[in-house]
């Protein structure tokens, strides 16, 4: 699977194509800042329906598209912020690659969405307010 998507998305994108593997957290804003769309493949396995990839959030608040498939809470996390396409789909996958990828514009607006979906949603402030309300200091 893997192998296919790395081969589909280097054959689309070209130069424009480079799969990031671990990395310091520090490193985080720097290579968001390079990204153009945050690409989160995620295959059902027992231990993926329960995970939430902490990345997007940081894609989110970075004003960056994502694509997630399927699963797990990737879904409800870009509600109009990216594309969901089904897990193990690499046709689906590479589709949605290309069409962000090809298109700036959809790619600007769906950079906005993300960053104010964050705001909205998930930011520090408004999880300190949801914390405050479920949990009052008396």
């Amino acid at each position: 699977y893997e192998r296919q998507l790395r081969a589909r998305a280097a054959s689309l994108l070209k130069e424009r194509f480079e799969v990031i593997e671990r990395f310091p957290q520090e490193h985080l804003g720097h290579l968001l800042a390079a990204t153009d769309v945050l690409v989160v493949p995620t295959l059902r396995t027992a231990s993926s329906l329960g995970q939430i990839p902490a990345k997007i959030y940081d894609a989110l608040a970075a004003g960056r598209p994502c694509i997630v498939t399927d699963l797990n809470d990737g879904p409800s996390l870009v509600d109009g912020a990216g594309r969901v396409v089904p897990a193990g789909n690499i046709g689906a996958l590479s589709s949605a690659v290309d069409e962000l990828c090809c298109d700036q514009a959809l790619r600007t607006t769906l950079g906005v969405a993300a960053r104010q979906r964050y705001e909205c949603r998930y930011s520090p402030s408004v999880n300190a307010t949801t914390v405050q309300r479920l949990f009052p200091s008396e």
